[in-house]
């Protein structure tokens, strides 16, 4: 039971002490800063601990309550920043700070010890708005004073939507019934409302259902409103929307069929095909008509001004031409509904006028795509506020079958509901995809649901929590464990993994504590590891577990070397010779393998001292660009930094290195890259050459194309000249069909106090769905909190599937490929940008 929550800024170094009564002495202390949270040894009922100036979370953990015959006092010997949580305002419990020395728990009931009154609204503003931790204290607000207790029952509320469609009308004669009964639909719904209402507490009154039975026993629509049409469907959509208010949650889970049928966008649709919901009376010529891509789209937009945040599951497939089997059935149309509708038309549409959807078609159609995914608006705000679940890729089929044998429903549902039962503290919409996507795999191999939009906002909740990039696991048998990143993102036998439980808040994660496991097999987008004895407490590992990589394979190691005196230089002062001897010892304890002194004179990086600073050359003697800032010999900690300077620097280029070089893979070459001009918003036919130089804010277009036989789902990266690398469409998957392309737009830029740089485009395409977060860096120069803050003013690629994503703190090793090779394969283009 956690029993203190506590955040803190010290603006420099400070002595911490924690008093307690000693009924309470067996309580867990730790302290957390960055990714690391330290236990703190307790003597009797004290503790005291010394802190450099930095962002703090305090958290005491014990089997009981407080006792209530002594407070808790946390107390510093300089003025620091503390952060709680206040008293409830109409329901809510805000985070508050206030300055000082001293903050006392005297609640024995309230983890949340109130801090010394604040000096001004400048300095909350201030804290609030800056430090990294504040992501972790709203995530503890939420977790353990958040939706659905007392305490919030006033705050934001949850307000649902759920249609379930089994019955489909036969419609007339051949060519007219597209779209079969279905079995499981409507359990789904019936099985998601039990969930809203029991386990998260949502009342009736603030659930509206649309249910189309296949038979007549049973639940059935209590009104002729409530059967799933198109017309009732937008109408409820439209009366939830109309009745939450900002900052209010919305849940939305549609079960049904989905398919292609031929658009209403002629001018913008270049497939000439919409992606829709079927709805009951779809086999209905002359009165069905489709909830079309589009018409999803505007919905969601008019809920993002409206300031909602929005869950939108959807358990169903959004093409035609399906395989259909009785015991695992599909839930799509036989075929692609190419015939006209003489009742559809724009002008008649529930959902907005005709400019409206036309405008939203245009902007939709701007922007990169295949027909892979349901899409967000483009527009940043919606982006932040709507995450979508979709059941699986537009190639793919969404399965219904007997889950227990007996009771059939939706495969994403069943197992949607499941993880939810089981959410704790950390599970975002990421977290939680990552466990049903996992699960859905072990049952379907080809259906992977899709994750797009808000990923790191708690499930149900309002707060997000900013999590460290790390790889799912995606299969538990005894002491072997299978995690999804392989050959293709740079895992190589030997590298070793810390396992964090999924009820674990990553940011508090002890990680010398956690279970251990080390690579053992890889393919290409997975591999194979297994527990490492006398590692871990206990935890047992499971599918709501993430890993992160504690120790590289020793054939990803980078080598440091100091660069060769030169005749001239002076030779080093007292001060230096003790600081290169620092760095030395730094290098050499470096415990992630990361890095290496070399034992050689050939080396990856080279180090000097000169006029009293660090620098870091290049193996042939060249100092590298924009390493900022400077750290000279006297620069408090300069040692460390140095350190994970060269880290940082070896990560990147070991990206920068990923090649798949066997020839004999059969995607060998197959993506293919190539920049275009732009030429009145498309991409202009002749190619740039390579390496081409461009302004700032200049427009053009990265062409990728798929010459293998097979589909590939794309990552893509920006390898920018700040030294970051972002994981452009990390919550907008991409897959591009045998022999297509696709064109994305680009706007370059510089950041702040560059006048040139070189960004390097790198694609790695897959046959089977991966993530690649644990790539990712932040720029060099910049602390995480002020790049985040900035990142999405600055981003080279234009809002790509119109979805934006924070940058991680943590980052993955890369090296070149390892075998397997045949499921992957790899371009990257370059250009330079001056102002």
């Amino acid at each position: 039971m956690r029993v203190l929550h506590l955040g803190m800024r010290a603006t420099q170094q400070t002595a911490l002490t924690v008093r307690m009564s000693a009924a309470d002495a067996a309580a867990v202390l730790r302290v957390g800063r960055d990714d690391k949270f330290t236990p703190v040894a307790l003597v009797g009922a004290t503790a005291t601990v010394t802190l450099s100036a930095g962002d703090y979370v305090i958290t005491l953990d014990q089997t009981e309550r407080l006792s209530s015959s002594t407070p808790v006092t946390v107390s510093t010997d300089v003025d620091v920043l503390y952060m709680s949580a206040g008293l409830p305002v109409n329901g809510v419990r805000p985070l508050i700070v206030g300055p000082g020395r001293q903050a006392i728990n005297d609640d024995p009931k309230d983890p949340w010890p109130p801090p010394p009154p604040p000096s001004g609204i400048t300095a909350e503003a201030v804290f609030l708005s800056s430090l990294p931790i504040t992501s972790t204290m709203k995530a503890l607000l939420d977790a353990y004073v958040g939706k659905g207790s007392d305490d919030d029952s006033k705050g934001a509320m949850i307000h649902a939507l759920l249609i379930g469609i089994d019955a489909y009308t036969p419609g007339p004669g051949a060519g007219g019934a597209i779209y079969r009964p279905l079995r499981g639909c409507v359990r789904d719904i019936l099985e998601v409302e039990k969930f809203l209402r029991h386990d998260v507490g949502i009342p009736a009154e603030r659930i509206t259902r649309l249910i189309a039975p296949a038979t007549a026993g049973g639940e059935q629509p209590s009104s002729p409103e409530l059967v799933p049409t198109y017309d009732n469907i937008v109408a409820a959509w439209k009366r939830v929307m109309a009745t939450a208010k900002r900052g209010d949650i919305v849940y939305i889970h549609y079960s049904g069929h989905g398919g292609r049928s031929t658009t209403l966008f002629p001018g913008f649709k270049a497939n000439g095909l919409d992606e829709s919901l079927a709805p009951c009376d779809i086999n209905e010529r002359s009165t069905g008509r489709y909830l079309r891509d589009v018409e999803v789209a505007v919905l969601l937009k008019q809920m993002e001004e409206r300031g909602l945040l929005t869950t939108l599951v959807l358990d169903s497939c959004h093409s035609g031409s399906a395989t259909r089997g009785d015991e695992a059935q599909a839930r799509r149309g036989d075929t692609e509904d190419r015939l006209p509708r003489s009742g559809e038309s724009l002008d008649n549409s529930a959902v907005a006028s005709q400019s409206e959807l036309e405008a939203m078609a245009k902007r939709l159609e701007s922007i990169a795509r295949t027909d892979e995914t349901w899409r967000i608006d483009p527009g940043s705000a919606a982006t932040s506020l709507t995450t979508v679940i979709a059941a699986c890729r537009a190639h793919e089929s969404c399965y219904e079958y007997a889950v227990d044998g007996q009771t059939r429903m939706g495969v994403l549902t069943h197992f949607w509901l499941d993880t939810l039962r089981q959410r704790g503290a950390a599970l975002t919409y990421r977290t939680a995809y990552r466990q049903v996507f996992a699960r859905v795999q072990g049952v379907f191999k080809n259906q992977a649901p899709l994750l797009l939009g808000a990923a790191n906002r708690h499930v149900l909740g309002t707060s997000t929590l900013a999590q460290p990039a790390s790889i799912a696991i995606l299969e538990v048998q005894g002491d072997q464990v299978m995690v999804a990143a392989g050959a293709s993102g740079l895992l190589q036998v030997g590298t070793r993994l810390a396992v964090i439980p999924g009820t674990f808040l990553p940011e508090l994660a002890d990680i010398p504590e956690m279970t251990q496991i080390e690579v053992t097999a890889v393919e290409a987008a997975t591999s194979r590891a297994r527990v490492v004895p006398g590692t871990g407490k206990g935890q047992p590992i499971t599918l709501s577990s993430q890993a992160v990589i504690v120790t590289y394979a020793p054939t990803m190691r980078r080598e440091v070397r100091w660069a060769p005196s030169k005749a001239e230089a002076p030779p080093l002062s007292r001060a230096e010779l003790a600081a290169k001897t620092s760095v030395e010892n730094e290098i050499a304890s470096d415990t992630t393998n990361a890095i290496g002194l070399a034992t050689t004179d050939s080396a990856h990086y080279q180090l000097a001292i000169d006029d009293a600073k660090f620098v870091i050359l290049d193996p042939m003697g060249s100092p590298l660009p924009y390493l900022r800032p400077e750290i000279g010999v006297d620069t408090p900690d300069a040692p460390r930094i140095v350190k994970a300077r060269l880290v940082h620097l070896a990560r990147f280029d070991n990206v920068r290195g990923l090649t798949n070089t066997d020839p004999n893979s059969p995607l060998a070459g197959k993506l293919g890259l190539t920049l275009h001009a732009a030429e009145g918003g498309k991409a202009a036919e002749a190619v740039l050459p390579n390496h081409p130089t461009l302004g700032t804010n200049s427009e053009l277009f990265l062409t990728i194309r798929n010459r293998s036989t097979r589909p590939l789902s794309l990552a893509i990266f920006d390898l920018a000249c700040d030294w970051s690398i972002e994981y452009v469409n990390q919550n907008a998957p991409l897959t591009v069909d045998s022999g297509q392309y696709i064109d994305i737009k680009l706007t370059t830029y510089l950041p702040e106090g560059y006048e040139h740089g070189t960004d390097i485009l790198k694609v790695i395409g897959t046959l089977e769905q991966a993530d690649f977060e644990w790539l990712t860096l932040r720029a060099l120069d910049q602390p995480y909190a002020a790049k985040r803050a900035t990142r999405s003013a600055k981003k080279p690629l234009e809002q790509l599937m119109a979805l934006m994503h924070e940058p991680s703190r943590a980052t993955r090793h890369a090296a070149m490929a390892a075998s397997p090779t045949f499921g992957w394969s790899e371009a990257q283009v370059s250009f330079e940008v001056k102002r």
